[in-house]
C-alpha cells in the first residue's frame, strides 16, 4: 500500500475542494440566475402594483373628471350622418382660415361604450403657418371635440406648407326608446 506524505493529503484536498466547488457552482448556477431573474420580475410586480393602488386611489377623481368630459361631449340623434357633417364642418373651418384641404376622407365610426369617434384623415392639405395656426385653434373651439393625433407638415414654396394630419371627433349619441 502506498503512503502519501503530508504535503500529497494537503494537494488531494485542494484538489478535492477545487472540484467539489467546480461542480456545485455548475449545479447551483442557473439556480442562481432564476432567483436573480424572479427577483426581478417580483420588483417589477411591485412597483406595478403599487402603480396599481395609486390609480384606484384616485378613482374619485376619476369619475369626477369623465362626469366633467361627459358634460361637454355633444349630444347627436342617431339619425344624423355625422361623416357629412363633420367634413363639411371641418371644410368651412378650412376655407375661412385659408387653408386649402385637397384630399380627405373618413374613416368607419367606432363606437366605445356611450362615446363615439370619427377619424377624419386630411391625407393632403396646403397653406400658410397663420392659416394652420387659426385652423387648428378653431378646431379646439368648435362644439365637437376634435383631436388630432398626428400631423406632418412640411415646406412647399415659399411661405406654404403642406402636410396631412389625423383628426378624431368625440361625440355621443341620444339613446333610443
Amino acid at each position: 500500500m502506498m503512503t502519501m506524505n503530508h504535503r500529497e493529503q494537503v494537494l488531494l484536498l485542494v484538489v478535492c475542494a477545487v472540484l467539489l466547488f467546480g461542480a456545485s457552482s455548475l449545479l447551483v448556477r442557473p439556480r442562481i440566475d432564476l432567483w436573480n431573474e424572479l427577483r426581478t420580475q417580483q420588483l417589477l410586480t411591485r412597483q406595478d402594483l403599487d402603480v396599481d393602488r395609486a390609480l384606484v386611489a384616485e378613482t374619485d377623481r376619476w369619475r369626477q373628471e369623465l362626469e366633467e368630459l361627459s358634460s361637454l361631449l355633444p349630444v347627436y340623434p342617431p339619425s344624423r350622418r355625422m361623416d357629412v357633417h363633420l367634413l363639411s364642418a371641418v371644410d368651412r373651418m378650412a376655407t375661412t382660415h385659408g387653408l386649402r384641404i385637397l384630399r380627405r376622407r373618413t374613416s368607419e365610426e367606432e363606437h366605445i361604450g356611450e362615446l363615439y369617434e370619427l377619424p377624419i384623415e386630411v391625407s393632403e392639405w396646403e397653406g400658410t403657418l397663420e392659416s394652420l395656426v387659426r385652423f387648428l385653434y378653431d378646431l379646439q373651439s368648435q362644439d365637437v371635440m376634435l383631436d388630432v393625433r398626428q400631423l406632418l407638415i412640411r415646406p412647399s414654396q415659399r411661405d406654404m406648407l403642406r402636410g396631412r394630419f389625423l383628426l378624431y371627433a368625440a361625440y355621443s349619441r341620444e339613446e333610443t326608446e
